[in-house]
């Protein structure tokens, strides 16, 4: 039955059923014992929601084992009999689920935000927190959302939005607790690190889209990984909540992709001492500035190395200085993971959290 089924477990709402979410359930039933013993932490899944494929609610909790077995041999979650509640809408759910957590994983919308952005208000002004991995809200509505937390005293945390399982925003607020971030220098986007890779191996643009593509890290239309929106997106993210930015307006960003990147200019980066990188920067310096383009950068660069579909990360501070993180940047388990480390977060609470 639910991990954590019974009085003083975490009752987890879930939007989105693809792949993040499934691994997510995935952990919670294998590491169910784990959690309790090392954290203390119960959890029950008492609701999922997807587009498309139903949802399904219970206030004692879904057997997720069950759970993920249905929707592996049916294509659908929606498909239970009483006592559980099924074909509820997201808005029903939200008003009517009895959780303490809302985990949102939908697929983001780096258009508008929407709808992911209301569902987490909702949420929020509900007094219920909020864990997500879609960069979508917070492109468009990071300072808005942290106030509505804040205003109603939960938390609103997103791991997993940048840099998928390798914990950035962890290392900004907890590791670096008192000191003040004035720089950032990123490669935050799988796809065209791994295809940069590909094109410094001899590989043309095209044949490297075409590997990225067959392996599935590059979307059928790749214009927001290649022409560096993605990276774009997750830049302005971490300069508002690392670096503390305002408001910022993702078109009016600096943006240039590696379409126009050769074999021959990786070649000559290479004799000059350094390799192309798509660079994502935000920097405080003189003034607030915000930046994606590939660079050459010096083979000593701590994110020179960086290659395939990693991702890594500097961080300027003004206490020890830079202080540089490599890890995943891609891959639903990874992202999964992040979530559960937000849940857990928010289960043993603390000072950091509220950085």
């Amino acid at each position: 039955m639910c991990s954590g089924k019974g009085e003083g477990a975490l009752r987890v709402l879930l939007l989105g059923f693809g792949n993040v979410g499934r691994q997510f359930c995935e952990m919670l039933s294998v590491k169910a014992n784990f959690l309790k013993a090392s954290y203390g932490l119960e959890m029950c899944v008492v609701g999922v929601a997807t587009r498309h494929r139903g949802s399904v609610c219970a206030s004692n909790g879904l057997p997720v084992e069950r759970l993920l077995k249905t929707e592996e041999e049916t294509g659908r979650v929606g498909v239970w009999e009483q006592p559980y509640i099924v074909g509820q809408s997201v808005d029903e759910l939200l008003e009517n689920c009895d959780y303490d957590v809302l985990v949102e994983c939908t697929s983001p919308n780096v258009e508008t935000g929407e709808p992911a952005a209301d569902y987490i208000r909702k949420a929020l002004k509900g007094k219920h927190h909020v864990v997500t991995s879609n960069k979508g809200p917070l492109l468009f509505y990071f300072h808005e959302l942290t106030e509505i937390a804040a205003m109603h005293g939960v938390y609103f945390l997103y791991e997993g939005t940048v840099m998928a399982g390798t914990p950035l925003f962890s290392l900004a607020r907890c590791g670096l607790a008192g000191s003040r971030i004035r720089r950032f220098e990123g490669i935050v986007n799988s796809t065209t690190n791994y295809m940069l890779t590909l094109i410094a191996a001899g590989s043309s643009f095209d044949e490297a889209l075409r590997d990225a593509q067959r392996r599935g890290y590059a979307e059928a239309d790749p214009t927001l990984d290649v022409d560096g929106w993605d990276a774009a997106a997750k830049v302005i993210i971490v300069a508002q909540a690392i670096l503390g930015m305002p408001a910022v307006d993702f078109r009016s960003v600096a943006v240039e992709g590696i379409r126009g990147i050769t074999p021959y200019m990786m070649d000559d980066a290479r004799r000059r001492g350094g390799r192309i990188k798509l660079i994502a920067r935000a920097s405080l310096d003189e003034e607030p500035s915000i930046s994606v383009k590939p660079e050459v950068i010096p083979f000593s660069h701590p994110l020179a190395s960086v290659e395939g579909i990693t991702n890594g990360a500097l961080l300027l501070s003004d206490t020890i200085g830079e202080i540089s993180i490599i890890g995943p940047g891609a891959g639903a388990r990874e992202t999964a993971s992040a979530i559960l480390r937000d849940l857990i977060a928010i289960e043993t609470g603390g000072r950091l959290l509220e950085r």
